[in-house]
């Protein structure tokens, strides 16, 4: 519900709100003098004026949780635009795969490197980066450290690893998780 919306529920609960205290500040001026009368009016008045407080109560909370929500998506557009920005003036390869090990990031510095642009890389296996003869213990490697407890480590620290460019061509590579 766009924050307007929100706006205008509110100034018309406020609205009724004051409406009500009309008539009921009518009847308690007939207090003294209106007996049962008085009271069938009056009754109904307050529940519908509790009922109204309530609403405009709930109202509040819900405006402060939209205004929270609006917040936190404002910072995460923030960050978005941060993280964007660090990925696209990178040197470095910078990819990032989703749990199909397919391509969801692919910065500038990949295309350089790989000879893929990013909108060829995206959505593919990261094999197409590794040479054949290293996928099937590629695939395995990753697995054991997404089940692993380490946050993340330097890919080939006692064996060379090699990276795959457009056209077949294989180079040594450095590489991080």
């Amino acid at each position: 519900m766009p924050a307007a919306h929100v706006r205008h529920v509110t100034v018309a609960l406020w609205l009724a709100v004051a409406a009500l205290l009309v008539p009921l500040a009518i009847t308690l001026s007939e207090m003294p003098s209106g007996g049962t009368r008085v009271w069938l009016r009056l009754v109904p008045l307050l529940v519908v004026e509790s009922a109204l407080m309530l609403l405009l109560a709930r109202q509040r909370a819900f405006e402060r949780r939209l205004r929270e929500r609006l917040r936190v998506e404002d910072e995460l557009r923030t960050s978005e635009a941060k993280f964007s920005g660090i990925l696209s003036i990178a040197a470095d390869a910078i990819i990032s795969v989703d749990e199909s090990q397919r391509i969801i990031h692919f910065n500038r510095g990949a295309e350089e490197i790989f000879g893929y642009s990013a909108d060829e890389a995206l959505g593919q296996r990261l094999d197409m980066l590794i040479p054949a003869r290293f996928r099937a213990a590629h695939d395995g490697h990753m697995r054991a450290f997404a089940e692993s407890r380490v946050a993340a480590r330097r890919m080939g620290e006692r064996r060379e690893i090699f990276g795959i460019r457009r056209g077949v061509v294989e180079f040594s590579a450095e590489a991080s998780m």
